[in-house]
């Protein structure tokens, strides 16, 4: 961004730049001081930090003016930050695709194998696109491209959590979509505001100066917003203060008197988004022994399946919680088992006892 900044300008937008370095760094510290951060999809957060440390650093050197008077290495720079850029909107895409696909598929683990895939993607499609238009040299009209590209995953990122946030309405897990969704929103507003910018320069207008150093001073300050947002949830903000505040004793295993306040990090490590998959969880399980325990303790004879099949049967019930929830139910071969109930003396009773809430949920794994 080629602007002559005032010198009250430029001194606040380093000092934004500045503290948008050491916010970053704190929640990188934060993810690997504390384990729990790094459960999946904690591996797409700390990159995500890490990939927003590099681009505050890059907007405190532009900023200040640091970055040498080689065009060349300016120019690689440039296109180097393009690449964070585009990486970081990558994994705010993998993330909020990973949790509409739990929402609606709440019991599909992911694999190893589907996780590097993500990173794959999500670093190398950048590659593909920026570095090789970085030292062939194209510019004007590719880079207007590139701006657009990088614009396509946040989109589809705010898409996929609003449409997450409408589909959990009413349910506890909607307060972690507000927290993703703050979250996207914050990481895209620097990049949001760059596009304004591409798209102004496409029609053949000039930029207002007034509107470049907007999109300055809230790049400077996209490292504190995303801090802001990421510790929006109360839990998160107490356990990153510990990891900054508490020490381990480097020369002893154990933990000393004056290392107790450490000893809490254990006891309440908290990760957002884990704990909203692992409740997505723990939710359906939930409706699932409901639904059972509706299903068997209002049996209907067996002649008044719905359809039935030689060795099935199928149920449709609704159960109304705080919600409605529509149950469609595959029994395997009912009368056998029904035959073989009664011979045991195993009643229906027996049956919905055996599906008890309390008792299922306690052993969960």
């Amino acid at each position: 961004m080629s602007v002559q900044l005032p010198p009250v300008i430029a001194t606040i937008a380093c000092s934004l730049a500045s503290l948008s370095i050491l916010a970053s760094g704190v929640l990188i510290w934060s993810h690997l001081r504390i384990r729990k951060l790094r459960k999946y999809p904690g591996e797409f957060i700390l990159m995500q930090c890490l990939l927003q440390f590099i681009i505050d650093c890059a907007w405190f050197l532009n900023t200040c003016e640091l970055t040498g008077s080689d065009d060349f290495l300016e120019h690689i720079s440039h296109w180097f930050f393009l690449w964070n850029i585009f990486s970081g909107s990558n994994y705010a895409l993998v993330i909020s695709f990973e949790i509409h696909s739990k929402i609606k598929k709440p019991f599909k683990s992911t694999s190893k194998l589907r996780r590097a895939f993500y990173h794959l993607l999500s670093l190398l499609t950048p590659s593909v696109y920026v570095f090789p238009f970085a030292f062939i040299g194209l510019g004007g009209g590719i880079i207007h491209i590139i701006y657009a590209l990088m614009s396509l995953p946040i989109w589809v990122s705010l898409v996929l959590a609003v449409h997450s946030l409408h589909k959990l309405k009413r349910q506890n897990a909607a307060n972690y979509m507000f927290y993703h969704l703050f979250v996207v929103f914050n990481s895209s507003a620097p990049l949001v505001l760059g596009v304004v910018l591409n798209f102004i320069l496409i029609l053949g207008h000039e930029v207002p100066v007034w509107l470049k150093i907007i999109c300055l001073l809230v790049g400077c300050s996209s490292g504190t917003m995303v801090f802001v947002a990421r510790v929006s949830e109360p839990k998160m903000f107490k356990q990153v203060l510990r990891s900054v505040v508490c020490r381990r004793d480097a020369r002893s295993e154990t933990l000393t008197e004056d290392s107790n306040i450490y000893e809490s990090i254990i006891s309440q490590e908290f990760n957002p988004y884990f704990s909203f998959f692992e409740g997505l969880q723990n939710t359906n399980v939930l409706k699932v022994l409901t639904g059972l325990n509706f299903l068997f303790s209002k049996r209907k004879p067996l002649e008044e399946y719905l359809i039935k099949q030689p060795n099935a049967a199928f149920w449709r019930l609704e159960v109304f919680l705080d919600t409605k929830i529509k149950y469609k139910v595959k029994e395997y071969f009912p009368e056998p088992f029904n035959i073989l109930r009664t011979t045991e003396g195993i009643s229906d009773f027996d049956l919905v006892a055996s599906l008890s809430i309390r008792d299922n949920l306690q052993d969960l794994d």
